[in-house]
């Protein structure tokens, strides 16, 4: 009830308020839910990509594992880990700059950097036991995402410091994103960036582990039977990845870092950062697989009993453990393999009880009994600063994003011929051959179809589900139907619904998969990738499957795709390419709100996870828009703002 001393104004406005929300209510009512159940998207995905984690076969013999576990190696190398990387990152040698040093009784810390790939240096500081130039053990230790400490944490330097009183080299090299390289250059995600340029970004995580592993290998004390390598989390990821592939670590002991992909794909908050998850890594083996090449090596795994991260024991265990001890025995090591369950403090650390337990482990296989020691020792006032440990690194030093936009400026593309050169349908032709190629468009047929409400549809394929609904203006002028999917789901695009209505066009409106209501969780987007999927190839298979089934179920004769956002618009000419193969499937494309170049993901720093489908591997040296409109060969694209 209005109060009697309110203006004629406010009760003209307010009545005008509520007569706009009864228009807003109506209009709900003209267009009803259209998306997914929650969490069903979620468990689709996860149903779709359990089965392609590819399972550890064991042969029978020693000698045959041996040569599995050679191949294995190097196909994660080639096919994976340093797939398309310039041949100037693969240099012989590892460039190296000392720096300060800070002495302490019985060692000294001494400051370096080295280069992991040309231009992008990583810091480092190696902690050197007092001495003459006899081998000894050497031990390189890697942190997680302690973003504002980095090597300079306080566990990190205790763990360092007993490694040096016990008479080990113990080097640490800066992680990206942490310590020195804290800030947005290094963000993990953005290692996107190199993958949408056809170089895998985790190549670059690799490549600064191996040659940490490097300037370990040339000191001159360290003993090339005694290295080992260690880490928590992101640490423990490092630590199973470079042990797994460079058999110069004699001894490993990730901390809560890895388990196999299928407990990651059901708790998917253990599938951690993007390096974590790299394209591909499902079609050559899984981090079972990766577990496997520890052998026959001696392997410590480590868990938190109540870790409030990731990695839980009853998840990672099954995984990385069990199906691996097979090996072992298969070796004749098996007491070799071990696994610790922290309950002290049981959260996600690197603590005392942790330390504790690796130092065993080093004394049970690279010190004689006389050099053991089993408590740790005191490093009361030993711990540095951050400022103190800095290390320095050159102003221009590369960075993920500088790297990606050299690698792009040095591809070339083929120019695209004019469409009245003859030349012009062989160039489609192999373009189109390519675009297949990059992509991995999915064949996609919707097969079943229920009603769930009037003229709304929930359309199967034996792997997903599509809602469909299907808008009938009061006179409809043909058998053509305005196809309209968007970024951020039809579900906002009422109006856009209601102007191609007042023209007298049907509309058919769905959102594919990772648009709209038909979002898996977000980390999933990179499960798909890892197990050969493109999400642009799966959401132009998705499009192209409910044009299909709305000639065959709708009667629709002509196709019209409007697709609002980057991502819709990118999927819209790559669905249209592929289905003007043969024919004219697509009459006309109108994009929204479309980028003029896919550059931008790179110049105008867009993230991975605003935008996953677009950060497709190997996507930009061969396609951009320009390229794409032209692939969709006498179909007009409009492109409106």
């Amino acid at each position: 009830m209005f109060h009697q001393n309110k203006s004629p104004e406010l009760i003209c406005a307010l009545f005008f308020a509520m007569a706009a929300l009864v228009q807003l209510a109506q209009a709900d009512t003209r267009f009803p839910k259209t998306t997914l159940e929650k969490g069903e998207a979620t468990a689709e995905a996860q149903r779709f990509l359990l089965p392609l984690v590819p399972p550890l076969e064991i042969p029978h013999t020693r000698a045959a594992w041996e040569a599995q576990a050679t191949a294995l190696r190097k196909q994660m190398l080639e096919k994976v880990y340093l797939e398309n990387v310039p041949r100037s990152w693969l240099m012989p040698e590892v460039n190296v700059v000392w720096g300060d040093t800070i002495p302490h009784v019985g060692y000294v810390i001494r400051k370096l950097r080295y280069e992991a790939v040309p231009g992008l240096w990583m810091p480092a500081v190696l902690y050197e036991p007092d001495g003459d130039n006899t081998a000894i053990p050497a031990v390189l230790n890697v942190n997680g995402h302690d973003y504002e400490n980095g090597k300079a944490k306080d566990v990190e330097q205790i763990r360092c410091i007993n490694l040096a009183k016990r008479g080990m080299l113990a080097l640490h090299p800066e992680w990206f994103a942490c310590g020195e390289l804290e800030g947005p250059d290094y963000q993990h995600y953005d290692i996107a960036y190199l993958d949408v340029v056809g170089v895998r970004g985790v190549s670059l995580f690799y490549l600064a582990m191996k040659r940490a592993l490097d300037v370990l290998m040339l000191h001159p004390r360290t003993d090339p039977e005694r290295v080992a390598m260690t880490g928590l989390s992101g640490g423990g990821w490092q630590t199973a990845v470079l042990s797994a592939l460079d058999e110069r670590i004699t001894l490993t002991v990730p901390v809560a870092g890895h388990s196999g992909m299928t407990p990651r794909i059901t708790v998917t908050g253990d599938l951690g950062d993007l390096e974590q998850v790299p394209s591909d890594l499902l079609t050559v083996g899984d981090y079972t697989h990766l577990t496997a090449l520890f052998a026959p090596r001696p392997a410590l795994l480590i868990y938190n009993q109540r870790d409030n991260c990731c990695f839980l024991p009853g998840n990672a265990l099954p995984a990385t453990y069990d199906p691996v001890v097979p090996v072992y025995q298969l070796c004749g090591r098996e007491t070799a393999f071990q696994f610790y369950i922290n309950e002290n403090p049981g959260t996600h650390n690197y603590e005392q009880d942790n330390r504790l337990r690796f130092y065993a482990f080093l004394n049970d296989y690279f010190l004689d009994p006389e050099q053991r020691v089993n408590e740790e020792l005191s490093c009361d006032g030993e711990l540095h600063s951050e400022e103190e440990l800095y290390v320095g690194l050159p102003e221009d030093n590369a960075t993920f994003a500088g790297l990606a936009a050299n690698l792009l400026a040095g591809a070339s593309r083929v120019p695209i011929p004019d469409d009245t050169d003859p030349a012009f349908s062989e160039w489609r032709e192999e373009q189109l051959a390519r675009l297949k190629k990059t992509v991995h468009p999915q064949e996609i047929t919707f097969k079943e179809t229920a009603s769930v409400a009037d003229n709304i549809y929930k359309i199967k394929s034996p792997d997903w589900t599509v809602i469909v609904s299907h808008h009938l203006p009061e006179n409809a002028i043909s058998q053509s139907a305005v196809f309209l999917f968007a970024d951020d789901g039809i579900e906002k695009k009422n109006n856009g619904i209601k102007k191609h209505l007042d023209k007298g066009h049907q509309v058919i409106a769905f959102d594919p998969i990772f648009m709209g209501g038909n979002k898996p969780e977000k980390r999933l987007a990179m499960a798909f990738q890892a197990a050969g999927i493109r999400l642009l190839g799966l959401q132009a298979g998705q499009i192209m499957g409910v044009c299909q089934w709305a000639r065959k179920e709708l009667g629709i004769e002509q196709i019209e795709l409007c697709a609002p956002g980057w991502n819709a618009s990118v999927a819209a000419l790559i669905a249209t390419a592929l289905m003007n193969t043969k024919e004219k499937a697509v009459a006309c494309v109108t994009l929204h709100e479309a980028p003029y170049s896919l550059e931008v993901l790179i110049d105008e720093r867009v993230t991975y996870n605003e935008k996953p489908a677009l950060f497709c591997y190997g996507l930009l040296p061969d396609f951009d828009m320009d390229v794409l409109k032209a692939l969709c060969h006498k179909t007009p694209v409009t492109v409106s703002p």
